[in-house]
Order: C-alpha cells, then structure tokens, then sequence
C-alpha cells in the first residue's frame, strides 16, 4: 500500500534521487519503469519520450515490467502524483552516466520478505554498484566501485539495536558504527557511536556561526541572498562606481519592464541586474550608474506587484 511505497522511494532515493516504485531488469542499459508494476496503466507516451529524448545516438533502453499488482485508488493516485519526478530523475542519472561512457542498469524486486534495490553502471574504466535490502528487521545500503586497481566499498544499515548487540556478542559483526547510540548500544565495546550532525561539533558549529553572520551581513550590504527558506539565491559582484537597488517583488509578467520603466523617467540606466524567482516571490537585483533619490524609490514602490525596495 502508501507505506510501502514511501518506503520505497526513499530507498530508491540512494540511487538516482527519489525515483520511488521501478521495476525492470535487463542487460545493457535497463530502467525501472517506475510505477509501472504498480500501477494497472504502466507508463505512458509521454513518460517514455522523457526517457528516451535523454539517449545518445547508438545508445538504447529497455522497460521490463515482470509482474503487475492492483493497487487501491488512493494509492494508485499517491503514486501517479509522483511519477512525474521519478522519471524525471531516472532520465536525468541515465543521460550523466550514459555522457560519462557508461552502461547503466536498475534491478527493483518487492517479495514477501521485503524489497531489493540495485543500480549498475559499468564503462571500460570502472564498474560502479549501488545496493539497498529492506526486511523486517532492517535497512542494509552498500556501494561498490571496481577499477583496474582494485575494489573499494561501503556499507550502511538501520538494524534493531537488540539485534546488533546479539550479533555483536556471538560474533556475527565485528564491529558497529552509528550515529542514533540508543543506551543498548552506546556502552558496547565494540560500537563506535558519532553524532549525528556535523554541526554537533564544536568546530563546526564556530564555521556555522560565521557562515550566517557572513551571509546576513552581505544580504545587509550588498542585498546578495543564499541559503534562504523561501527566497530563491541571488548574488551580484557590484559594479565599481554603481548605486544599488533591490527590489522584491510578486512573481508575475512584466516585474522588470515596470521597474526598468521608472529608472528610464528619471534618466537612470541599468550597469548591472539579476532577476530570480521563487515561487510566489521575485527579487531583483540592479546596479545603476546614478545615485537612487528618494522620490525614485517610492515611484518604484507605488508600482503594482512590489512588495518593498531597498537602496543599498
């Protein structure tokens, strides 16, 4: 049902970001096509032109759906919801790894003793493998890359603590390491226990207060924006002698031309500008070659759509 196929999509998010229900195995290059074991409409045209328009001349791809299981109506909705990026981000890891000169496969399976997700890419350099295995008793990641020069890998799991322990004491597991230490396993002489967060650290949270105090002082300054909740990035070097406007405005047609309309009455000309959106909301950024007076910036601010203006 819906929990499974949360479940699913983050696993599968390892891969190719959170490319949610696939299915399909072949040889060469072989996509899931996501949702199509799940939903009773597979994919359509449209969804597979997506897919295809990412491949190179000489390059191909096969869908193989092995298996195909009705699902509820809600459900079924919740999953078509989120098709749309999942084929998105499965066309977009195929069109990287197939430009980088490399094959790619994805392996999906849902049994009943839980789910099994593979991503293969292999080129005449190196092979790279990706895997995820969710059962009952937990969630075990590992990614491999194989080259001339040998094989490196790592492996990662979510496991029940008792279940570590025990397999810590027979012998089973050498060693765990984790960073959610509950107190069963914090005290284990063989459990390395970090923290969760790198900020967590003393260091880090000294580099992370003079990030934001640096990134609010330049907002202040100089009206550049990064790391914002719900405005989008903008940053523009200053052009030497300039006068700085910032103007935030509702992101809809013709925002520039009724600011730029106003500069001209007044005789100011645009040295510099970046107009971003997010949203609801654009913000505009521009370096004029005269000082802004006051009047100018109320004109601006009386032009429908404009939510405020700064003259930095």
């Amino acid at each position: 049902g819906a929990g499974v196929g949360a479940v699913i999509g983050g696993a599968f998010g390892l891969f190719a970001g959170p490319a949610g229900l696939a299915a399909g195995a072949a040889a060469g290059a072989v996509i899931g096509g996501a949702g199509a074991a799940l939903i009773d409409s597979g994919l359509d045209n449209k969804r597979l032109k997506q897919i295809g328009d990412v491949l190179q001349p000489g390059n191909s791809a096969i869908i193989a759906v092995f298996e195909e299981v009705k699902i509820d109506k809600k459900t079924m909705k919740e999953v078509n919801q989120d098709l749309q990026e999942v084929v998105y981000n499965l066309s977009t890891d195929i069109g990287d790894t197939l430009r980088a000169g490399q094959d790619v496969a994805y392996v999906f399976a849902v049994t009943e003793e839980g789910i099994v997700a593979q991503r293969r890419a292999a080129g005449e350099e190196a092979a790279d493998i990706e895997a995820l295995v969710i059962t009952e008793e937990g969630v075990v990641a590992g990614a491999a890359v194989a080259t001339e020069e040998g094989v490196a890998y790592k492996v990662g799991a979510v496991t029940d603590d008792e279940a570590v322990v025990q397999a810590l004491d027979a012998d089973r597991l050498y060693a765990y390491i984790c960073d959610f230490p509950s107190n069963l396993l914090k005290q284990h002489p063989r459990v390395v226990t970090l923290p969760h967060l790198g900020a967590s650290t003393r260091e880090a949270e000294d580099n992370c207060a003079i990030m934001v105090a640096d990134q609010i002082s330049d907002y202040l300054e100089n009206g550049n924006i990064k790391n914002s909740v719900n405005f989008p990035m903008v940053k523009l070097p200053r052009a030497s002698g300039s006068h700085r406007l910032a103007v935030v405005n509702s992101n809809v047609p013709d925002m520039v031309g009724k600011i730029a309309h106003a500069l001209g009455q007044t005789d100011h000309n645009i040295v510099h500008m970046v107009n971003e959106s997010r949203g609801e909301v654009a913000y505009t950024l521009m370096d004029l070659d005269a000082e802004i007076p006051e009047a100018l910036e109320k004109s601006i601010c009386d032009i429908d759509g404009v939510l405020s203006v700064r003259r930095l």
